[in-house]
């Protein structure tokens, strides 16, 4: 029983030595930036006889990892548009787009190279139904001349509250660099109660010295 005990003992000694390392490899506790892109996968109930597809977009975090274990970011997305089909060539299609803003805490479990963790976050989400056809051009002047741009016939637009939480990982190719990848569950409540989606994010991390 002893040996048993001694043996296990330091197996336990060498996993907690091999873990600490691992903690400290690539980690640096200060500020840090992520630039991405982002797919979202709509979660919420489309009207009879309508189609709603997935949307496009962009994310920008700016963050600070005070411990190995832990960081905070804040964090902007914008999503081009879940176009809705109608299905109805009397009405035509629609689009949903708009952008989303939540403060993020982060809880890692650091090896080596790659920083799995956990994500919850809480922030704001504006939302607007929209014509997904032009409805007209408007030009204004600008440095070069004139220039013109397409106007959408806007049906709707609302704001309320939003959580998202999921979980991620970062693969660091060097001290600063990072490949950082995560998906969330994005819940909004209020009058956009009904916009949940699933957002797959990917970007590139860089920590500042």
């Amino acid at each position: 029983m002893r040996l048993t005990g001694m043996i296990g003992l330091s197996v336990l000694m060498a996993l907690l030595t091999v873990n600490s390392t691992s903690a400290n490899a690539f980690y640096d506790p200060g500020p840090y930036l992520i630039l991405g892109g982002l797919t979202g996968f709509q979660q919420f109930d489309a009207p009879d006889e309508a189609d709603i597809g997935t949307t496009l977009g962009f994310e920008l975090r700016g963050g600070y990892r005070f411990l190995p274990y832990f960081s905070a970011e804040g964090e902007i997305d914008f999503f081009t548009g879940f176009k809705l089909r109608t299905g109805d060539p009397d009405v035509g299609d629609f689009q949903i787009d708009g952008f989303n803003f939540t403060a993020n805490a982060k809880a890692y479990y650091p090896l080596g190279r790659f920083h799995p963790y956990a994500l919850v976050g809480l922030g704001g989400m504006y939302a607007q139904l929209r014509t997904d056809q032009p409805t007209g051009t408007v030009c204004r002047p600008g440095y070069w001349g004139w220039w013109c741009s397409s106007v959408y016939g806007q049906v709707d637009e609302e704001f309320g509250f939003v959580t998202k939480f999921g979980g991620g990982l970062d693969v660091y190719m060097s001290d600063s660099w990072a490949v950082t990848l995560d998906a969330v569950y994005v819940k909004p409540f209020g009058n956009i109660d009904r916009l949940e989606y699933i957002s797959f994010n990917w970007g590139v991390k860089f920590e500042f010295d």
